[in-house]
């Protein structure tokens, strides 16, 4: 899925391994599943990424290009 995908390269690009918090990044959905800093919409829109907020979180490196495949991103 490309959202799922932007949203892992968006991890790697950004060193999200040494992030000072990462709960549940990669594991399943980041909506279902609570990714930390990741809004996503509600009713019909529930799935839909809508935020990724990582403030003061030690993101080091570039956003990938490929953030542009979460159409329903409002806020970075």
């Amino acid at each position: 899925p490309p959202v799922l995908n932007a949203l892992q390269t968006f991890y790697t690009s950004t060193n999200g391994p040494n992030w000072n918090v990462s709960t549940s990044w990669g594991t399943g959905d980041p909506c279902a599943d609570s990714w930390f800093g990741i809004k996503c919409g509600t009713g019909s829109a529930s799935n839909k990424v809508l935020e990724i907020s990582l403030t003061d979180n030690n993101l080091v490196g570039e956003i990938p290009p490929d953030i542009v495949n979460i159409s329903s991103l409002t806020k970075l």
